[in-house]
């Protein structure tokens, strides 16, 4: 004879794949939106291919920028976001920027295996008088796709 307590053991087990395979409802997931107004994009590509984009947003009340990058290969990845402030006089180019932040997790950086976007995070101050530079890594087998994006100077 099958008890009341066995039939929720066995209506537990089996429901319990649904939850694990569905997630949680679309309504209980978060947006990943920044304030403020887009200001640039950049593909996240390796080989010709592309994997996502990198957004980046300025908050004119606030002054501050926020970035986040979107993954769209349907398969959770491993992802790299950064968003730093240069020093004054650098960072006209991504490639010339001095950053004066460092790494803080989930404030100006974020790091973790993601299926639909990382971020959003924010730049620790205001932007006021100098440049940033943002970018994303994410692993996609041997194959590491980037976006970068600098300049965008206050």
């Amino acid at each position: 004879m099958i008890t009341l307590r066995k039939a929720f053991l066995v209506a537990a087990l089996l429901l319990s794949p649904l939850f694990v395979l569905t997630g949680p409802s679309p309504a209980s997931a978060a947006t990943g939106s920044c304030d403020g107004t887009l200001i640039d994009s950049a593909p996240i590509k390796a080989g010709g291919s592309t994997y996502g984009t990198l957004y980046v947003y300025y908050n004119s009340s606030t002054g501050k920028n926020c970035a986040k990058a979107t993954n769209t290969t349907g398969a959770r990845r491993s992802m790299t976001l950064w968003l730093f402030r240069c020093a004054a006089g650098t960072g006209s180019t991504y490639a010339s920027c001095d950053p004066i932040d460092t790494p803080d997790q989930d404030v100006n950086f974020d790091a973790d295996d993601y299926i639909s976007y990382a971020g959003p995070i924010h730049n620790k101050g205001t932007s006021a008088g100098r440049c940033i530079y943002t970018g994303v890594d994410m692993v996609v087998g041997n194959t590491v796709p980037k976006a970068r994006i600098g300049g965008h100077c206050g």
